[in-house]
């Protein structure tokens, strides 16, 4: 059995204040395969205030934007009415998106 490891053991940290920031996409797990991607490329999700998050990669000239929502207690995030589980700490962020067959998304806070 594959176990995808990402360093936030529990949702510490609840409400969207503490998701705003610039995170750094490490890892993605991809169980259908069993495949696990380091990111190679500098892959940043930028979570503001008014609920937009932009993502950019290094290289790159074109970002994406994109509308998000966090639960009442944090453990589902929507973003682009695409809903997916998460759990962060103060200095990681997991969204999985397994249930539909997509990849685990490992992210460190850009300090």
């Amino acid at each position: 059995e594959l176990k995808y490891e990402c360093p936030c053991e529990k949702n510490q940290l609840t409400g969207a204040e503490n998701l705003i920031g610039r995170w750094k996409l490490e890892k993605s797990m991809f169980f259908d395969t069993g495949a696990v991607v380091k990111e190679l490329q500098n892959t940043i999700y930028d979570f503001r205030a008014n609920g937009i998050l932009i993502i950019t990669n290094e290289g790159d000239p074109d970002s994406v934007e994109r509308s998000y929502q966090l639960s009442e207690d944090g453990r589902v995030l929507t973003i682009n009415q695409s809903k997916s589980s998460c759990r962060f700490s103060d200095t990681h962020l997991e969204i999985n998106n397994s249930y539909v067959d997509g990849p685990v998304q490992c992210l460190s806070k850009v300090l």
